[in-house]
């Protein structure tokens, strides 16, 4: 039996409780969607970082011409950043690049959950594909699935992502897993709502703020279950697509 826990927030990581465990990062709204989107759409790395002065400090070290840096904080661009919006970002030409992305609570949770022994991220875009991952890999190890969450905050649109990727690995054999109280709950509450998911990405906290901001189709886009078949891993602190 192997066991799925969830933790709803990146404040909740213990980086040394990771280190025997496969750790899913799931950040919705917009930071894993945004990886699944520019590594399907011909990015070659995705490389995740704390804030801007380090987006910076990264984007000094590659040659100019080879990379791409897209950011917010808060919800706002970084000024001088690319708008950290899947649907805006796989306008630009990103064939072979590396793209620098900081994001207020995504790759703030990606980098605070990389001591553990394989590092994935989720979306609804492309959670079908890495539950199918996950499952080849065979690894009896516990599966931490962290919720990026909104500085320090629960997010609903990220808790239902749980939810989703949960459903996608037990539906060939729920017997064979074992769901901690807060995996259960994640499980139920996407059953729940899975015919219309977008509605509750919608009215919550981020997504009304996100709506404010112009981000109206983005919050749709990222609600589409399974449609890019991309499994973003974690190497070297590089998110690479695996093959």
């Amino acid at each position: 039996m192997r066991k799925i826990q969830v933790l709803t927030r990146k404040e909740d990581i213990d980086p040394s409780k990771l280190t025997h465990c496969t750790a899913v990062v799931i950040d919705v709204l917009l930071a894993t969607s945004t990886i699944a989107a520019a590594l399907h759409h011909g990015i070659k790395e995705v490389i995740p970082v704390a804030n801007g002065d380090e987006a910076i400090a990264v984007y000094e070290s590659y040659r100019h011409e080879e990379c791409l840096v897209a950011g917010e904080l808060g919800g706002y661009p970084l000024e001088g950043f690319i708008n950290p919006d899947p649907l805006e970002l796989i306008q630009a030409d990103l064939a072979g690049k590396s793209l620098i992305l900081s994001t207020t609570n995504g790759t703030v949770a990606i980098k605070n959950a990389s001591t553990a022994k394989r590092v994935y991220t989720s979306s609804f875009l492309n959670g079908a594909e890495v539950a199918k991952q996950v499952r080849k890999d065979q690894d009896d190890s516990s599966l931490v699935i962290i919720c990026a969450g909104s500085m320090g905050n629960f997010s609903l649109e990220d808790f239902l992502g749980a939810g989703y990727l949960i459903s996608e690995l037990v539906k060939p054999d729920l017997e064979n897993w074992t769901l901690s109280d807060s995996a259960h709950t994640a499980y139920l509450s996407y059953q729940s709502q899975a015919e219309n998911i977008l509605p509750s990405f919608q009215k919550s906290a981020t997504g009304r703020l996100l709506t404010e901001l112009g981000y109206s189709e983005a919050i749709r886009y990222a609600t589409q279950p399974g449609i890019l078949p991309v499994v973003p891993r974690l190497e070297n602190s590089r998110l690479v697509h695996m093959n």
